[in-house]
């Protein structure tokens, strides 16, 4: 009887969304493993979380003059993780910082 209520309760979703009753089933079946409906993200893993993020941050922050790569060869020292030049960039970027990049000119001679 309860697995009955719950195909008729499926089906009135689908009539009134106008979706199928597969769809509104897969929903709920998402919904129940991961407590979220939304689609999965594509490709790989965030490798940093919340807390890489804000030390990457500070350490901007206090080397304000540090490009990328110092930030990466500076973050396995504190942290265990390997991240990678571009991740580093983008979580700036995340933030509104920018890794500074070193100037390239010609040298002045006298």
């Amino acid at each position: 009887e309860w697995v009955t209520s719950i195909t008729t309760l499926a089906r009135l979703d689908a009539a009134q969304l106008g979706d199928s009753q597969s769809v509104i089933s897969r929903l709920k079946s998402r919904h129940r493993t991961t407590a979220r409906v939304c689609d999965r993200r594509s490709g790989a893993p965030p490798v940093t979380d919340h807390n890489h993020d804000q030390y990457l941050r500070t350490s901007a922050f206090r080397h304000g003059l540090s490009n990328a790569t110092q930030l990466q060869a500076h973050l396995p020292n504190v942290r265990v993780i390997r991240v990678s030049r571009q991740t580093i960039h983008n979580r700036l970027h995340r933030f509104n910082l920018n890794a500074r990049r070193p100037l390239q000119a010609t040298a002045l001679t006298p």
